[in-house]
Order: structure tokens, then sequence, then C-alpha cells
């Protein structure tokens, strides 16, 4: 069932995603920066503005490149293998595939019809650890799915480690971050996580510690934000629960 509290976002956010889902018959999963927006809005609080989006289309909802096309939507951008034209704002694509030897990191995947997709950090956690959310714009709805706050986390942490990230990107990062450990602190981050195998919590306790408060806050600054007090106790404890 959707959530009964409707997340307002513009109403181009909702036209894209409304047809993206219609044309894969399900609704698409919501990443990055939007689906921390939608995220911190389920708790009353602000969040950085965005300009691309990031959807997830998961294992069941391929092969879509024909349902993408009867739309326009094309991938024909040599630069960026995973983006969708036929949009008014940039949309990438993500997927869930995660390949056992290579947990940690992400990677480009292409579909046997040929369409590219993006594999996030954590994606196995982004992916399984969501619910379905109504968005609203001007009484326009959209039903789609949405990471749980943990699994936000741990992709958004992840995604300092990758070397190819532009530094502005790893400032939203960090930033996003933050936010949301600030939002709903750190047992409900671990909670959100708890059912994933213990070597994938391990993990993410390894990259927290190894990136650690400072590293989280310079990066959150550069970004234009401001880390709160507390913020470095959270984090540790946010390490002890993961390893628990």
């Amino acid at each position: 069932m959707a959530d009964s509290r409707l997340i307002t976002v513009p109403r181009v956010i909702v036209d894209v995603l409304a047809s993206l889902s219609r044309a894969v018959g399900t609704p698409v999963m919501l990443a990055g920066g939007w689906a921390v927006h939608c995220r911190l809005a389920l708790v009353n609080r602000m969040a950085r503005p965005t300009e691309d989006i990031d959807v997830a289309l998961r294992r069941g909802m391929r092969p879509a490149r024909a349902a993408l096309a009867a739309i326009n939507a094309m991938q024909d951008d040599p630069q960026h293998a995973a983006r969708l034209s036929g949009f008014p704002l940039i949309v990438d694509l993500l997927a869930d595939d995660v390949d056992e030897a290579l947990k940690a990191e992400p990677g480009l995947v292409r579909d046997v019809d040929g369409l590219q997709m993006m594999v996030p950090p954590f994606a196995d956690l982004l992916a399984h650890r969501v619910e379905l959310v109504t968005l609203d714009a001007e009484g326009v709805s959209t039903v789609i799915l949405l990471p749980r706050a943990g699994a936000l986390f741990a992709s958004k942490l992840g995604c300092l480690y990758l070397e190819y990230r532009e530094p502005r990107k790893k400032a939203s990062d960090g930033l996003d971050a933050l936010a949301l450990l600030e939002a709903y602190g750190p047992t409900a981050l671990a909670e959100d996580v708890a059912r994933t195998p213990p070597e994938r919590r391990a993990l993410l306790a390894t990259r927290l510690q190894g990136v650690g408060f400072s590293a989280l806050a310079a990066q959150a600054r550069v970004a234009g934000g401001e880390p709160y007090p507390e913020g470095a106790v959270a984090v540790a404890e946010l390490v002890r629960l993961l390893r628990t």
C-alpha cells in the first residue's frame, strides 16, 4: 500500500516518473538525490535541490528497451551510456544487478536488448529495502518505490569511494548522507539494513569508519551545508550498531 502521506514534488518529477512506470508496467524505483529529498520530506526535513533523476529498473521490470522506446525514451548520448533522452530533465537509469565478486563496486550492465544501466554502490540494499510511496504535484500523483533511509545512506556513502565521481557529486553525497543521519538517527538507519547479510553490514561499517565524520563534514561544507554538532557521535554509534 502506498504511504498515506503525500510527498510534494515538482510536477515535472511526477510526470517523468509516471511516464516511466506506465511504460514498464509497474512503479519504478527512485534513487539518488530525489530519493533523499523524498525521504527527508517524510520527516519534514528540507533537502538540497537536484538537477537530475536516478531511476532504477529492477530485474523484474526488464527487458525494457522497447517499452521505453515507445515513449520516445532513448539512450543516444555517447558520453553517458545509461542516460535516457526524451525528457525535460536528465534521467539516468540504474540497476540492481550485483555480481557476487564485485558487490562493493558499481559498474555498467547491458541487458539482452541493449539497454544500459549503472549499478550504484550497495545496489542490493537500494533495491530490496524499499516501500511504496505517493508523489504529488498540483493534484497529480504517482506511486513509486522509495528505498529506505538506511539503504540510501549506504549508497551515498559508497559513492564517496568512486574514483571517477566528480568532486561536486561527492560533495552532495556527503551532504545527503549527513542529512539522512541527522534526520533519522543511527538506530533507524541500522534497522533499515538489519536484514541484509552480515558481510554487507560489515562492509558498510568499514566504509563509514574509513570515511569518518570529518570527511563527511568536509564534503557537506563544500556542498553548502553545515554538519550538525552531534554528527561525530552519531557516526560512531552507527558503526557500532552495524557491527552488532
